[in-house]
């Protein structure tokens, strides 16, 4: 089991000494580039982390997000010319490809394919996509994920089909044996982002997170694909958190598709309960996720770690839990 690397990401982490004053040394971090601007000169962040003995992931979303005179988001829909966008996504690949810490990047395919106000289309567009993705970063020799399903969408899954000569197979799998994977999780409350609703249906839940049936797509195709370890996103839904949910899910992922698994975005919102924060740092830790990402100071609800070395009592949590886990505690 690997040992986890924890990290942080946002608006209130703009260089390694903030990163490092919260996570210390040899921390995780993440960066985006969008395609459509990229200019040719990598990713100043991605450098600088790097350059610090950090692990960064590295997003590469081939469009922004749009929104409407009203502020609503429009998807974006997922390339379909796949010669053009292997032309267009390998500058970034090449910008990197001999820089001696080369190692310490992730690079990641996209945000959230799943998410309907980030894309449009379906998860076999996806996937293609991602085929070009991994190949590139094969060929540079970058490690390399996808651009995450959530723990929730993962633990709602019956099976990768609903045929059930699936479940033969299934527990004749060392897994499979400690896990009733096709006992699947009840719907969770979620909130919708900015207001004070809860969802508390899978339909309702699936139009922000993206069902089932696509969350056992995605994992369906990436079984095939030369994946360093699948992305996973979570957060507190509704006021708690198991943090036992999150080896049952990094097992459902192994499961399925043979990779370990990542986070590069993981956040708590609209709470002033710190334990939920290390409920979940404390999830990633026991299913040993190698690398997990905390996002901060984003719009919404998010609660944030700081305001420059002012950490807010999330900040020092998660602080003083990276110190605990450190050593062993």
């Amino acid at each position: 089991m690997a040992r986890t690397t924890f990290g942080a990401s946002g608006p209130t982490i703009p260089d390694n000494s903030t990163l490092e004053y919260i996570c210390f040394t040899s921390a995780v971090t993440r960066a985006m580039t969008t395609v459509s601007s990229y200019r040719g000169k990598g990713n100043p962040s991605v450098t600088k982390y790097i350059e610090g003995g950090h692990t960064c992931f590295y997003n590469i979303n081939y469009e922004s997000v749009r929104k409407t005179g009203s502020g609503d988001k429009i998807p974006n829909p997922f390339p379909k010319d796949l010669v053009k966008y292997k032309k267009d996504i390998e500058p970034i690949f090449q910008f990197y490809d001999k820089h001696k810490n080369k190692d310490r990047i992730i690079m990641v395919c996209e945000n959230e394919p799943t998410t309907k106000g980030f894309h449009s289309g379906p998860m076999s567009d996806y996937l293609k996509i991602l085929e070009v993705f991994v190949a590139l970063a094969k060929q540079y020799g970058y490690k390399v994920t996808d651009g995450a399903v959530h723990v929730d969408r993962v633990n709602s899954i019956k099976a990768l089909t609903a045929k059930e000569e699936n479940v033969e197979d299934l527990l004749d799998n060392e897994v499979a044996a400690n896990l009733n994977d096709w006992d699947y999780d009840i719907p969770e409350p979620f909130r919708i982002p900015k207001t004070d609703m809860y969802l508390t249906s899978f339909s309702s839940i699936e139009e922000y997170r993206g069902s089932s049936s696509e969350v056992s797509e995605l994992l369906k195709g990436y079984k095939n694909l030369d994946l360093t370890a699948v992305n996973l996103h979570t957060a507190n839904i509704g006021g708690d958190f198991d943090s036992s949910k999150i080896k049952k899910c990094t097992d459902k992922v192994k499961l399925f598709t043979g990779h370990e698994s990542w986070s590069n975005e993981w956040h708590v919102e609209n709470t002033n309960n710190q334990e939920l924060l290390t409920k979940i740092a404390t999830g990633w830790a026991q299913a040993g996720v190698e690398f997990t990402v905390y996002l901060t100071g984003t719009p919404g609800g998010d609660c944030p770690l700081n305001s420059g070395k002012n950490l807010t009592s999330f900040g020092q949590a998660y602080k003083n839990f990276i110190i605990n886990w450190k050593q062993g505690i």
